[in-house]
């Protein structure tokens, strides 16, 4: 005999938070910051854009951030994401 509905135990409507490490193996990219005639060069994408959202604010023009290996770019106006291009076949070539 099965049991009644309301006596079996409520399954978890959401799934178990599994924790990312915070920490990658891979090395962090290098990329260059690009306002007028101002150029920075960062290590990691999370520092470059927090550097670009802070120099497009300063600045009307738009402050360019390009990835070492030419594979992703992005542009900020007024502190605000405008384009982003992300192209895993362009870059830099090794023979």
């Amino acid at each position: 005999m099965r049991a009644p509905i309301s006596a079996c135990p409520k399954q978890p409507t959401k799934e178990a938070h599994i924790p990312v490490p915070s920490t990658s193996t891979e090395p962090r990219k290098t990329f260059t910051i690009t306002a007028s005639d101002e150029t920075t060069t960062v290590s990691g994408r999370h520092e470059a854009v927090k550097v670009a959202k802070r120099m497009s604010r300063r600045t009307w023009r738009p402050v360019h951030v390009e990835r070492a290996d030419e594979k992703l770019t992005m542009s900020y106006h007024r502190g605000t994401l405008q384009d982003f291009r992300h192209d895993p076949r362009r870059g830099k070539r090794r023979h």
